[in-house]
């Protein structure tokens, strides 16, 4: 057990100074940018977690995955980390159970990269809403056929017959 991956991710500071975690009320589609890291810091922290010895599993403008060992994330992030086991029901189906590790904190950091990061969180795992078959709809979808049902519906066919087909239109959002 002390061998098994366990995976983390960073939520890297913000270029503006917000804070994620502090400022998530004005956390928007709009304001995205202002929540971004400096990409700089993106490649600080990736060679401060792999001098401390971990593995960089993925790396985007916006975060870092990364993984190691119990005893790495340990000495590291001065936690504790233990093993969890949860059983869970799916209809129809044997219970099932599913293994994660939980550490002491849910938001770790190391001195290595504090100046850069905010946060240090351990994956946690999806629990499935439904089997893999999920139940029929009642009542039953209906399909639309987009060549004659649309046209149809939109009531169309005097604008197709005078010639206008809005062929070589282009609608851009």
């Amino acid at each position: 057990m002390t061998n098994e991956k366990i995976i983390a991710s960073v939520t890297l500071k913000s270029h503006t100074g917000l804070s994620i975690f502090k400022h998530f009320d004005k956390f928007s589609f709009d304001k995205l940018d202002e929540f971004r890291p400096k990409i700089d810091n993106i490649d600080k922290v990736t060679s401060q977690l792999t001098q401390a010895g971990f593995n960089i599993e993925a790396q985007t403008d916006v975060g870092i995955s990364f993984s190691g060992t119990k005893e790495l994330f340990k000495s590291e992030f001065n936690v504790n980390i233990r093993q969890r086991d949860l059983e869970f029901e799916v209809p129809g189906k044997k219970p099932q159970q599913i293994s994660f590790f939980e550490a002491s904190k849910p938001r770790m950091l190391s001195n290595r990269i504090a100046p850069f990061a905010e946060a240090v969180q351990l994956a946690i795992p999806g629990f499935p809403f439904h089997n893999t078959n999920p139940p029929t709809p009642i009542p039953a979808y209906y399909f639309l056929n987009v060549l004659t049902d649309l046209p149809a519906r939109l009531n169309v066919a005097g604008l197709h017959t005078a010639g206008i087909t809005g062929a070589g239109v282009r609608i851009r959002c």
